[in-house]
């Protein structure tokens, strides 16, 4: 049976959402658009806007996915000695404790093990979690539960660390003139993030991304060798709006594409996206397989059991009904068992009778028919 899924892309702007129809080994965009709306400003604006989009789909179990915007991000890289997940998260909150400005607990946390050349580390993406059920309780009043949460332009990195760009040390770079993101991607892992607001100035996007890049570079070069050899520069198609390519190439001296997310992935993708926007939302939506390989700062519940929780009332209906029905059930059958045995009874005593009134002599009644036929034979 087909999945359909409805990914939610959200800007500072607005929204760019896609639904997809997702089999085993084919993907249809069914529909795709933008939502002008903010989510910080206009909350009532942008509820009812929701709504409608809901109302306009009309797609009852529908699977929902958002990525927001990596405003508010804190991304750590550290050593851990193990490779066990559940140690890694014991440790978790002792390294980052000491590196963040905000207290462990109003963060949610996620974090990928990456290992290069016998070395083994973490990298942990943090959010603050009032941020993040701002944008949940939004969604839920509009009728949308999503899935998952993660930030935007990390499904398209992810997407470019499972291809095969993906061996080489590599940076994408998705964002506009509000906020920008930075990924560095070495053997088929995402090895290094960044969040940043890019400085408004007279300098043209192209320069002050060679700022940002050689910032980061060389503040990370001696935690990740790879960033050393970076020679191939991402862009998203929403990044490519912002950085013009044969600009960005020229500021970075170095190689620069366009990275399109529907190439990426060895799936039979059908259908189009109205007005070319909206890749990212579509990167989100190849992402959801492999989301286990990305960043997802708020995941729900075991699928099973979150299953359980939204379909809670129908099972407590269908219990109810069948213990009604078991209790008629019983009853019937013990109704039966009891007129059953009373006939027994009758059969048994009418026998008796027979055989005192047929053999007098018969003092001790035990099996009045097995009595009676051995009298006969008698």
């Amino acid at each position: 049976m087909a999945k359909r899924t409805l990914t939610l892309d959200i800007k500072e702007k607005g929204i760019d959402w896609v639904l997809l129809r997702s089999g085993l080994r084919n993907v249809t965009v069914e529909k795709s658009g933008q939502l002008a709306c903010r989510f910080e400003n206009a909350p009532p604006d942008t509820i009812a806007t929701l709504k409608n989009l809901r109302d306009t789909l009309n797609a009852p179990g529908l699977t929902c996915i958002a990525a927001i915007e990596g405003r508010g991000l804190f991304a750590r890289n550290f050593s851990v000695p193990f490779r066990d997940r559940r140690k890694v998260r014991q440790i978790l909150p002792l390294e980052l404790e000491a590196t963040l400005p905000v207290g462990v607990d109003d963060l949610a946390i996620d974090f990928r093990l990456n290992a290069n050349n016998g070395t083994r580390t973490a990298l942990a993406a943090a959010m603050p979690k009032a941020q993040i059920d701002l944008y949940l309780s939004l969604l839920r009043q509009a009728g949308f539960d999503p899935v998952l949460i993660t930030f935007s332009g990390l499904p398209a990195a992810t997407l470019l660390a499972a291809g095969p760009h993906g061996e080489q040390a590599s940076l994408l770079i998705d964002g506009d003139a509000d906020h920008s993101m930075l990924f560095l991607i070495d053997n088929h892992q995402l090895c290094y993030l960044r969040s940043w607001i890019p400085p408004t100035g007279n300098s043209d996007p192209a320069r002050r991304l060679k700022h940002a890049v050689a910032q980061t570079l060389e503040a990370i070069c001696h935690l990740l060798p790879a960033a050393a050899d970076v020679r191939t520069v991402f862009l998203t198609p929403r990044g490519a709006r912002h950085y013009p390519p044969e600009a960005t190439a020229a500021a970075l001296e170095r190689e620069v594409k366009v990275f399109d997310p529907s190439q990426s992935v060895a799936i039979n993708l059908t259908g189009n996206l109205s007005g070319g926007h909206g890749q990212g939302a579509l990167a989100l939506g190849l992402y959801e397989p492999m989301a286990e390989k990305g960043l997802n700062i708020f995941r729900t519940t075991f699928p099973l059991k979150r299953f359980l929780q939204q379909h809670r009332k129908e099972f407590v209906r269908t219990g109810v009904l069948a213990v009604v029905l078991a209790a008629v059930l019983m009853t019937h059958v013990y109704s039966d068992i009891r007129r059953y045995r009373e006939r027994a009874r009758l059969f048994e005593a009418e026998a008796a009778s027979i055989l005192k009134q047929t053999f007098p002599e018969t003092r001790n009644i035990v099996d009045p028919l097995q009595q009676m036929i051995v009298k006969l034979r008698e």
